[in-house]
């Protein structure tokens, strides 16, 4: 079972945990919240395309993923997001 907990220390600053053994310190230095939304996204959509390929039987060198995302100055921060797809693959 996935696991992800967070402990705010007053401010900007919060920790969160995933799985009691990584811990990320969110502060006006690192990612924000809404980076991190992104990054998820990026990670479950690149999983799935590589699931798609391997039963295809496709064979791929790289995949480069990349989202861009409009933000707001007010919650809710995230406006808009779109994907953008690079594929370099050999089949045999």
């Amino acid at each position: 079972m996935q696991k992800v907990s967070s402990v705010w220390q007053g401010g900007p600053k919060n920790s969160v945990f995933f799985n009691q053994d990584i811990n990320l310190q969110i502060d006006e230095k690192g990612p924000r919240p809404t980076d991190l939304l992104l990054a998820g996204l990026i990670g479950c959509s690149q999983g799935g395309f590589l699931e798609i390929i391997e039963k295809m039987r496709i064979k791929v060198n790289s995949i480069s993923m990349e989202v861009e995302a409009e933000r707001e100055s007010k919650p809710p921060n995230l406006r808009s997001y779109e994907n953008c797809f690079k594929l370099s693959y050999r089949s045999e």
